[in-house]
């Protein structure tokens, strides 16, 4: 990390009127999961990083704590970020976020760091002459959509509904012309998601249920 680099993600907090910042991580589980720095301190702790326990990486995904030896509530790691991944965070105004790693305390890499792991597994790879490039897939059907809705709301949905409103509201969804079986039955459109980031008038659980 450069006193260039910190600069100018404190220069874009100030351009963007940033006012917290997410130093995230991805835990053994895949849940992102982090603390947040304000602008005010920001710049000590690009440097400092925050302190967190090594408890957290034993968290399952249901968010109990698993009885893993080694990561236990006693010990500390620091969350510091890389300040490359700069964003500041559109769904969230006056917040931005950066990736991190999870070093130990004389400031090295620590073991169980996703992150440190996967930069070491590609500097192996590297060094046997080859490169590697990963990206996530955006699809996905209507009904694992409405699952997501149904999760953060516990709530059930109307299926056809849910199906009319999400596909019909123009801009929210674009459809790929692909199908999916991964539901089971018969197959299911693709879709990504569209131009649109908020449905108007938005979806609620009368209308939905």
């Amino acid at each position: 990390m450069t006193d260039g680099a910190i600069e100018t993600v404190m220069e874009r907090t100030r351009q963007d009127e940033i006012r917290l910042v997410r130093f995230l991580y991805a835990d053994h589980g895949g849940i992102i999961r982090g603390k947040a720095a304000g602008t005010a301190r920001l710049r000590e702790r690009m440097s400092s990083g925050i302190g967190h326990t090594v408890a957290m990486m034993a968290m399952s995904m249901l968010d109990q704590l698993q009885p893993v030896p080694g990561m236990g509530p006693v010990g500390e790691v620091r969350i510091v970020p890389d300040p490359e991944t700069f964003v500041a965070l559109p769904y969230a105004p006056g917040a931005g976020a950066m990736l991190a790693d999870l070093v130990k305390t004389d400031g090295s890499p620590w073991e169980a760091c996703p992150r440190t792991f996967l930069k070491q597994a590609l500097a192996e790879l590297a060094g046997q002459g080859y490169g590697m490039q990963a990206a996530f897939e955006p699809e996905f059907t209507v009904g694992q959509l409405r699952a997501v809705y149904e999760a953060v709301w516990g709530h059930p949905l109307d299926p056809r509904n849910f199906h009319r409103k999400v596909t019909k509201t123009p801009g929210f969804l674009e459809p790929t012309g692909r199908t999916s079986s991964v539901d089971g039955g018969r197959p299911a459109m693709l879709y990504r998601r569209g131009s649109l980031a908020i449905l108007n008038p938005p979806l609620t659980r009368a209308d939905a249920g």
